[in-house]
């Protein structure tokens, strides 16, 4: 967290590559929307593990308002607080349109991952579902 950096540096990052740049650490509808009006392709709702700042809100409390804020623009990405399928759930509910999520939470990944099985991507992903149809949703919104 330099303060020596600015959005003229996103800006030129931006310049120098094809590739999608998102912004992480998003946790205000202002800050989304200067993210927007800069070209990012996406921003990430984080308070980064709130190491920087132990009093930061959480990020999934931050997500309605920059979800709104951006309007679908781009997409808005959840980082943080996700261990199981319900998070994910709330998540999608709350305005995402994808989360980042802590693998070895959600059932150890090392050794599935030897064995090519999507063991706790499967797991979680039927956890989400099955969160998302106890709310009465017929399928997901993705």
């Amino acid at each position: 967290m330099s303060p020596a950096l600015s959005w003229r540096d996103f800006d030129a990052l931006r310049a120098v590559t094809a590739l999608p740049v998102l912004v992480k650490g998003v946790l205000h509808p202002a800050d989304a929307l200067l993210a927007v009006a800069h070209g990012a392709a996406g921003v990430v709702v984080s308070n980064h593990g709130g190491r920087q700042c132990d009093t930061v809100p959480a990020a999934v409390d931050c997500l309605p308002a920059v979800a709104e804020a951006v309007d679908g623009r781009v997409p808005v990405l959840l980082d943080g607080g996700v261990r199981r399928g319900g998070d994910v759930a709330v998540a999608l509910a709350l305005g995402a349109a994808a989360v980042g999520w802590a693998v070895r939470c959600c059932g150890g990944w090392p050794p599935t991952a030897r064995r090519g099985c999507g063991g706790p991507s499967r797991s979680c992903a039927t956890a989400t579902t099955t969160r998302w149809r106890c709310a009465g949703a017929a399928a997901m919104p993705i």
